[in-house]
């Protein structure tokens, strides 16, 4: 069973869309475009979550339960329910903001099952 993400980023959640595509570049100048793979549409979130301790500690831990590896279902906004996963290679990031107010940074990658 897929684990649910259920908190919410900070107000500048960024989203950016990705395309994979296959080109095929002629001589002459032109090319040919056409979509790779049948999921080649994918998001992926730069997110930032403000909390308390507590709650910074509970996102930490529920991503580093998943590894970098394990998928989890999330709501990007403006959109429905998808699957993503922690971007590995940029891991986690936490900043102290001063008194018990912490800031966790990561970014979501849209990943697609059988």
């Amino acid at each position: 069973m897929t684990k649910i993400f259920m908190w919410s980023p900070c107000v500048q959640a960024q989203g950016q869309t990705r395309y994979v595509v296959r080109v095929s570049r002629f001589g002459d100048g032109y090319s040919q475009v056409i979509p790779f793979g049948r999921n080649n549409v994918a998001q992926v979130w730069h997110l930032s979550f403000c909390g308390s301790g507590n709650e910074i500690n509970n996102i930490q831990a529920f991503l580093d339960e998943t590894k970098g590896s394990e998928s989890f279902t999330w709501s990007p906004p403006l959109r429905s329910p998808g699957r993503f996963r922690v971007d590995a290679a940029r891991g986690v990031t936490v900043h102290a903001q001063g008194g018990d107010i912490y800031t966790l940074e990561a970014t979501f990658e849209e990943v697609f099952a059988p």
